[in-house]
């Protein structure tokens, strides 16, 4: 068997990688949208912006700039990582004049 391409979703992996990640899901007897599922979180993890990723800032102000916009948006999609933690905060005046001690 031979592996002819790959989901351009792949970033993070190595074919082997993503061979092994997909077997060991099947293995465990998921259905095939529970592996489709899976691969994405998967891949979306890996390929994070993560705590200490030395990060250009122009990069940074994009993806800033996308979270906000879409935070507008009536179905927010960027609200959370693939592990359910949200990806931004609502800080109401008062909590910054309180962090302040303003009041």
């Amino acid at each position: 068997m031979e592996l002819h391409a790959l989901p351009t979703l792949q970033a993070g992996f190595t074919p082997r990688e993503l061979i092994f990640e997909l077997a060991e899901t099947l293995s465990k007897g998921a259905d095939a949208d529970t592996v489709f599922d899976d691969m994405l979180h998967t891949m979306s993890c890996r390929t994070a912006i993560k705590a200490g990723d030395i990060t250009p800032p122009t990069d940074l102000f994009l993806l800033a700039k996308a979270v906000v916009e879409d935070a507008g948006t009536d179905a927010p999609q960027l609200a959370f990582c693939p592990h359910g933690r949200p990806t931004c905060v609502t800080m109401t005046k008062d909590t910054l004049l309180k962090m302040f001690g303003r009041i």
